[in-house]
C-alpha cells in the first residue's frame, strides 16, 4: 500500500461524509485554507511587518506577503482558481494547466490537488518560473517596466527545490507536475505544451505578462480561462490591453478582487457591440480596482488616524499622570519649604540661646576669675600680718 492509498483510507475512515462529492469538497476547501494559512487566520504574519500582527482581511484579498504561507494570492483568487479549474473539468475543455510566476508554488499545488480530488490523470500542471526572482527591466524594449524594482526583492526568489518540497509536503509531487525553469522569454516559446485549459499569469511586469500572453494564449482552448494575477498593476494591465487590442480579443474581463482579473476564452463574434462590451468590461475592471485602491488608502488612513488617536489618548493619560505627579511634587516641595522654614527658625533660636549661654558662661568665668584673685589677695594680707605679729 502506497502513501496515497493509506491517506485516502484514513480520511475515508475517520471523516463522516454523505458521499464522495462531499469528501472531495472538504479536501479542496481544507487544502485551499491550508495553503493560504487562512485556516489559522493568517497567524504567520507578514514578511515586512516585524510586529507579527495578524491581518486576515489582507490575506483574504491577497494583499500581503506572507511569512510562511505557500501562496500570496489570497483566498479570493484561490476561490477563482478553483472555479475555473472545476468549470473546465465539468465541461471537458481540453488542455493542461500552467502558472507563470509561482513564488512558493501554492497555486500550482492547489491545481494539482483539485486534479487529485477529481481523479484526473490525463492533465499536467506546468510550473513556470525563473526560480531566481523577477528579471531586471528592459525599458528600451518595454518602456512600461522602466523603474521597476521587483528584481531587487530577494523574497521573490524561491528555488525550484523549495517549490518541489512544497508539492512533497502535500503528497502531490508526481509525473503530472512539470517544471519549466528559466526566464519566460527563453522557456515559453519552446515549452512542450500542446493545449491549455488554464493559463494563470503572475509575472507582475509588462515583459513577463506579454511573454505569457504571446506564447500561451494561442494554446488556450475555447472555454478555457486566462487569469491575470496582477491586473491592478499598471504595467501588467497595459500588457493585457495591448495584447487584446492587437488580436481583437473582445471576451469580457471580470474582476476577481483588489488585484486579479480573468476572462473566459469564447468564440465571440467581433462586431461593434462585442467590442464595445469588451471595452466597457475593461473600463469597469480598471475603475473597480482603482476604487479598491482608493478604499485601501482610505482604510489605511483611518487606521493611521485611529493609531494617532490612540497615541493622543495615551499621551493625554500620561500628561494627566504627570500633572498629578507634578501637583504631588509641588505639595511635597511646599511641605519641605515649611519644614525648612521651621527648621531655620529653630536653628536661629538655638543659635540665639547658644549665644546667650555663651555670654552667661563668660560672665561666670569672669566673675570666678575676679573672686579668686580677691581671695588670694586677702589670704596674702592675712599671712603678712601674722608674720609681723610673730616677729614682735
Amino acid at each position: 500500500m502506497n502513501r496515497n492509498s493509506y491517506t485516502r483510507i484514513v480520511v475515508a475512515a475517520t471523516v463522516p461524509v454523505k458521499n464522495q462529492s462531499e469528501l472531495r469538497e472538504r479536501y479542496i476547501e481544507l487544502l485551499k485554507r491550508t495553503l493560504t494559512m487562512i485556516l489559522w487566520d493568517a497567524a504567520d504574519g507578514r514578511l515586512h511587518d516585524p510586529s507579527g500582527a495578524q491581518r486576515p482581511e489582507l490575506r483574504i484579498e491577497g494583499r500581503d506577503w506572507p511569512a510562511l504561507s505557500h501562496t500570496m494570492i489570497g483566498l479570493k483568487r484561490m476561490d477563482n482558481l478553483q472555479y475555473c479549474v472545476e468549470d473546465v473539468l465539468a465541461n471537458g475543455v481540453p488542455g493542461d494547466f500552467i502558472e507563470t510566476g509561482v513564488w512558493r508554488g501554492g497555486a500550482c499545488v492547489f491545481m494539482r490537488g483539485i486534479l487529485e480530488a477529481y481523479g484526473v490523470t490525463d492533465r499536467t500542471v506546468w510550473v513556470a518560473d525563473s526560480f531566481e526572482g523577477l528579471p531586471a527591466p528592459d525599458p528600451a524594449k518595454y518602456p512600461a517596466d522602466d523603474g521597476d524594482i521587483l528584481h531587487t526583492y530577494d523574497a521573490l526568489a524561491v528555488t525550484m527545490e523549495t517549490v518541489k518540497e512544497t508539492f512533497r509536503r502535500y503528497n502531490l509531487l508526481d509525473t503530472q507536475v512539470k517544471m519549466l525553469p528559466g526566464w519566460f522569454k527563453d522557456t515559453l516559446p519552446s515549452a512542450p505544451i500542446e493545449k491549455l485549459a488554464i493559463v494563470r499569469l503572475d509575472g507582475d511586469m509588462y515583459e513577463s505578462t506579454m511573454n505569457g500572453l504571446q506564447h500561451l494564449y494561442p494554446k488556450l482552448s475555447v472555454g478555457g480561462y486566462l487569469i491575470v494575477d496582477d491586473y491592478a498593476l499598471p504595467a501588467c494591465r497595459q500588457a493585457v490591453h495591448d495584447y487584446r487590442d492587437r488580436y481583437g480579443i473582445v471576451d469580457p474581463i471580470e474582476v476577481i478582487d483588489f488585484y486579479g482579473a480573468f476572462w473566459k476564452k469564447v468564440d465571440t463574434v467581433q462586431n461593434d457591440d462585442s467590442r464595445r462590451y469588451a471595452e466597457l468590461s475593461q473600463n469597469y475592471a480598471v475603475l473597480y480596482q482603482d476604487h479598491a485602491r482608493v478604499l485601501e488608502c482610505q482604510q489605511e488612513a483611518e487606521r493611521e488616524l485611529a493609531d494617532l488617536r490612540g497615541q493622543r489618548d495615551t499621551a493625554a493619560t500620561e500628561l494627566a499622570d504627570l500633572r498629578v505627579r507634578h501637583d504631588t511634587a509641588a505639595t511635597e516641595l511646599a511641605d519641605l519649604r515649611v519644614r525648612h522654614d521651621t527648621a531655620a527658625t529653630e536653628l536661629a533660636d538655638l543659635r540665639r540661646r547658644y549665644a546667650e549661654h555663651a555670654e552667661e558662661l563668660e560672665r561666670i568665668r569672669s566673675s570666678r576669675a575676679h573672686s579668686g584673685a580677691a581671695g588670694l589677695s586677702r589670704v596674702y594680707q592675712a599671712l603678712t600680718r601674722a608674720g609681723r605679729s610673730s616677729s614682735r
